[in-house]
């Protein structure tokens, strides 16, 4: 009951009563809709077409007769998303409350169209014939009725409006006024569905796609959309991207699909309106720059928070693309962006101001703003968070992870955070959100020592799915350089207060030769009474056990602690986990300070298994 005091407080009353009106907006077209047909009160009058000038442009000639299958043949269907397949006769159910409810959303996304796409423009071989996706597109209009199951949740409809008007601009020929007649009802019934209660990347989602539709449309109401969800956009990207240009919500993952989403936007208005947009690519440049101070010289991203790990070569597409809109050039290769690009015709070039360069490889990079230090020294890539998770209203993607701490090699994690594998409810999801999935240490108050019944504090108090009560907040960071290869910072927060404790943690890198380094952890705590405490160490896959064994000897002689090792998992994707061994340390310590001091020495003999995965959405007929 407390937790969700704390999480009501942080959300605040006007996000409050915006949620409880689309709530009962949604309740009432879900009652409603189809029965009283709310169409009729808007302007469906077939007046609305895909511009004309953008299909000529963009459409593919060749391969464009549609096939007819022969009647009665059984097609199967096979979607692969978020890594796992399902096999479908054709015509299937497009809703299953059996399915995990994020992947039935990747199926209502139509990524997995988009992603077919790509492959087309590419003269990439597709196992589907334009004739079934035809077909899918058919039978998702007559299966999914107005306001009824996730297909018409705000933020799948969001994502399918853009991927299927793309498809219809590459394949005008497969085009029908049902087809044409259902975007626009899904961009009106988005336009009355927007989750502005909630902020935060669904909201940038509902409002980029508001935008991308009403581009596609020539009438007053998708000129008023336009307008209007442009004013909302620029107001909310004003919030929402932080001033050393990284996204409130902290998390790489979503940093890339939104930027993404902004080169876009921003690539659309220039083809139909011939607007530059300043403040909007202003903001790319700014999360364009955030992306190269973060990223590592051997293309990897911090994993704090709710990070799904895209490919090297996903990232380096989308970064492509914001270079491209930038400097009004085309540095995208073949597909999807390239074409988009292409379509804006710029006349002039323009030069980037600051060399990506000096951002990709300086050694030390701190992001204040969004709360990480990231090292880059040689091979070694160390990241390190000091500042708040999320923001207060929107805890959804945040993790408890304050002070946690990646040391990768190359791309392979010496000692890594578990990740994002899930994000169904459950005690998985709960576990990958805890404290004790990250490299962290945490106290915890006694409240029977004989059955070992312990309160852990957690820095951000997690539960359910998405929810937090009280966040963690800075007290103190500080960082610097030693000397040539060696480096070190030290933050606090204020998260143990809650027992009248204190915990600062400082790190101090030194890297010894090209695949050698030297790693010093020194926790400072100042307790109070009798107290609980534990220490996380997770190591990547494939690493050895005796990396840890001078820890585990260091806090056996010196405080008397017991350890046991877990076998637990990292996850590289959703529903990737790849076998790894973790180690937790704990123990009791009674009224004092105490200056935790571990040194360990990582020598890289050989470079193991590199570990990367696509995660597409994709469609193929078996």
């Amino acid at each position: 009951m407390k937790l969700f005091f704390y999480t009501l407080k942080d959300i605040g009353i006007e996000r409050l009563f915006k949620r409880i009106l689309y709530k009962i907006n949604n309740f009432i077209d879900e009652l409603f809709y189809n029965k009283l047909k709310f169409d009729l009160f808007i302007d469906l009058i077939f007046k609305n077409k895909i511009n004309l000038r953008w299909e000529n442009k963009l459409s593919r000639k060749k391969n464009n007769s549609l096939i007819t299958h022969k009647k009665n043949k059984k097609v199967f269907i096979v979607f692969k998303l978020l890594n796992q397949k399902r096999k479908f006769e054709f015509p299937f159910r497009w809703n299953d409350k059996e399915w995990p409810r994020l992947w039935q959303f990747h199926l209502h996304y139509f990524n997995w169209l988009r992603n077919w796409l790509e492959k087309d423009i590419k003269n990439q071989e597709n196992s589907i014939e334009l004739e079934t996706i035809d077909n899918l597109i058919s039978d998702w209009i007559n299966s999914n009725y107005k306001s009824s199951f996730d297909g018409w949740h705000s933020y799948t409809t969001s994502i399918r409006i853009r991927n299927l008007l793309l498809f219809y601009s590459f394949h005008p020929e497969i085009v029908k006024e049902k087809y044409l007649s259902s975007i626009w009802d899904q961009l009106i019934w988005l336009e009355r569905h927007p989750e502005s209660y909630l902020g935060g990347n669904h909201w940038l989602e509902n409002l980029t796609a508001l935008i991308f539709g009403s581009l596609f449309f020539e009438n007053k109401k998708s000129n008023k959309i336009f307008l209007k969800a442009l004013k909302k956009l620029e107001k909310e990207i004003d919030i929402q991207i932080l001033e050393d240009g990284g996204h409130e919500e902290r998390s790489s993952s979503y940093h890339i699909l939104i930027i993404d989403r902004l080169v876009e936007i921003a690539c659309l208005i220039y083809i139909f309106k011939n607007l530059r947009i300043d403040w909007l690519e202003e903001k790319i440049k700014k999360m364009y720059f955030w992306i190269l101070k973060v990223r590592s010289k051997d293309k990897l991203l911090p994993r704090f928070n709710d990070n799904m790990f895209q490919s090297s070569e996903d990232v380096d597409d989308i970064l492509n693309f914001a270079s491209s809109i930038i400097n009004r050039n085309n540095f995208c290769e073949n597909g999807i962006r390239y074409e988009l690009i292409r379509k804006c015709d710029f006349k002039k070039n323009y030069e980037i101001k600051k060399d990506k360069d000096s951002f990709s490889n300086c050694e030390i990079n701190d992001l204040k703003d969004t709360g990480w230090l990231i090292i880059k020294s040689g091979n070694f890539y160390l990241t390190f968070k000091y500042g708040q998770s999320s923001p207060k209203h929107l805890p959804g993607h945040g993790h408890s992870d304050a002070l946690s701490f990646d040391l990768f090699f190359k791309n392979i994690p010496l000692i890594a955070e578990t990740g994002t594998s899930i994000y169904e409810n459950g005690l998985r999801r709960i576990n990958e959100r805890s404290l004790r999935s990250h490299n962290a240490l945490q106290l915890g108050e006694i409240i029977n020592k004989k059955n070992s019944k312990i309160n852990w504090i957690e820095p951000v108090e997690i539960w359910d799915s998405f929810k937090a009560g009280r966040k963690s907040k800075l007290k103190q960071i500080n960082f610097g350089k030693y000397a040539k290869n060696t480096f070190w910072v030290e933050a606090s927060h204020d998260a143990y207060e809650r027992i009248n404790s204190e915990h600062k943690r400082k790190i101090i890198f030194k890297k010894i030769g090209s695949s050698q380094c030297c790693l010093k952890i020194i926790d400072s705590l100042n307790i109070i009474k009798l107290t609980a405490w534990r220490s996380w160490w997770h190591l990547g896959p494939e690493q050895e056990k005796k990396f840890l064994f001078s820890t585990i000897g260091y806090f056996q002689k010196k405080y008397n602690a017991k350890y046991k090792w877990e076998k637990t998992y990292y996850a590289n994707s959703f529903n990737e986990l790849i076998p790894r061994y973790s180690l937790c340390i704990e123990g009791f310590l009674p009224r004092g300070k105490y200056e935790f001091e571990v040194e360990i020495n990582f020598l890289v003999k050989q470079t193991p298994q590199k570990y990367e995965v696509s995660c597409k959405d994709s469609i193929f007929i078996v």
